[in-house]
């Protein structure tokens, strides 16, 4: 666990030579560069890089070799590109973090194929489209318990009808220039790890079916007057 150390750089090379790493924490320094695809091994279990200044796509070697990762962190950083449907080899994955980063493109169905996910992060996202509905069906019959995205606002980037948190940039940006304070995406994203964020479920009834959704207005948003 080398996280909150002030390092910077990039990542060594070489890292690919040590087959038995199953951990590598780097989360909250500054760090550049792109992720070099040889660092991930078929025993790695616990990959974060969450709060650096990463950039470039995501390496593929993710989920072709790496596929025993039970925990993903890419959160605060520069990665671009889109998000693979190969994500979903990860059938071990618990959690997965793409906040604040400039991915974009939509989100593949193919991850309703992560059984064990119970954390999910797409808020801060370029990513537009809808949560699709095989991914909300984890909220429904598996462990998925936290589903953000950039659902929040009067023109949300993407729609989603089962997430736990929508987020509106447009309005917290707005809101935090007003108030004379610099926009800190680490600071937002603080507000998505932390406990005051909650599921708000509620029962419809349509057509004599009765179905589960998100209720929109107890949905918490990040411009809510208790997230600040």
């Amino acid at each position: 666990d080398l996280s909150n150390n002030r390092l910077t750089g990039q990542l060594p090379v070489g890292l690919g030579d040590y087959p038995a790493l199953n951990s590598l924490v780097l989360g909250n320094n500054t760090m550049i560069g792109t992720l070099p695809g040889d660092i991930f091994s078929e025993t790695m279990n616990v990959f974060d890089v969450g709060i650096n200044s990463f950039s470039g796509t995501l390496p593929p070697e993710l989920w072709t070799v790496s596929t025993s990762l039970t925990f993903l962190n890419f959160g605060v950083n520069g990665f671009t590109g889109t998000i693979d449907p190969g994500f979903s080899n990860l059938q071990q994955l618990k959690t997965l973090v793409f906040y604040f980063n400039t991915l974009s493109g939509t989100v593949p169905s193919e991850l309703g194929l992560m059984s064990r996910l119970n954390t999910l992060h797409f808020a801060g996202t370029r990513l537009i489209g809808g949560i699709p509905n095989e991914v909300c069906q984890l909220r429904l019959v598996a462990s998925l318990t936290t589903l953000t995205s950039n659902c929040g606002g009067d023109n949300p980037m993407i729609q989603c009808s089962c997430c736990t948190f929508c987020f509106d940039e447009q309005a917290t940006t707005a809101r935090t220039r007003k108030a004379g304070k610099r926009v800190r995406r680490r600071d937002l994203a603080s507000e998505l790890r932390g406990e005051r964020i909650r599921s708000a479920w509620a029962t419809a009834t349509h057509e004599g079916q009765e179905t589960v959704r998100m209720n929109a207005p107890i949905t918490r948003t990040a411009t809510s007057p208790d997230m600040w």
